[in-house]
Parts: C-alpha cells; structure tokens; sequence
C-alpha cells in the first residue's frame, strides 16, 4: 500500500509541539538556572559581578528560568506553525512525501521459508 501524505493539520501539531518544548525549555531553564546557583555558590564575592540594581545571580538564576520556560515553547510553536504551513502548501503544489506500507501478516508470510 502506498499513501502520500498531502496535507498535515497545524493545530494538532501546534499543541504537541507546545507542550514538548514547554518540558524542554523548562528543564534548559532549570540547567542555566542550577549553573548560575552554582556559580553564585562558589563565586569569590558578588560585589565584583555587578548585573544591575540589586539583582543577585539567584536572581538572575530565576529570570533565566522563566525566560526559557516561556521563550522557547512559543518560539517553537512558531517555527513547527510556519514549517507545517509551508509544507502543505509545497505538498499541494508538487506532491507530498510518499509512504509504502506493509502489513505485518504479508512480511511474515514473505520470510517465512517454502518447504
């Protein structure tokens, strides 16, 4: 059997992308976070590293924290949104990838030896 996937729904992807990248983005945010926790601990004195009116490096670590929780799961809902628009539109226009699909019955029967 061979299938040509011609057209992919944007929203589905959407939110499985969203909700990947929102695991993904919070575990990078958590390991800037523990890096800059890390280096706030064994830093010589805060005094020297300057990052603006009272903002600590536990601060910052926090604020990194969000920024990638949040950043990355839109910037990546955006980008899968704008590639699954572009390629239904390319797949409309010359064809979408072809796919041959095997039953598993027919492959065991294939292997299977004559005797």
């Amino acid at each position: 059997m061979r299938y040509e996937l011609r057209r992919i729904e944007i929203w589905p992807v959407a939110k499985i992308v969203f909700i990947l990248s929102l695991l993904i983005g919070f575990f990078i945010g958590i390991l800037y976070g523990g890096l800059f926790a890390l280096i706030s601990a064994i830093s010589p004195s805060e005094e020297m590293m300057n990052y603006g009116p009272d903002m600590s490096l536990g601060a910052l670590a926090v604020i990194v924290i969000l920024f990638c929780s949040t950043l990355i799961p839109i910037s990546y809902t955006i980008f899968s949104v704008i590639f699954v628009a572009l390629y239904n539109l390319i797949a409309a226009w010359i064809g979408g990838f072809r796919v041959e699909f095997q039953s598993i019955d027919d492959s065991i029967k294939q292997k299977a030896p004559v005797g």
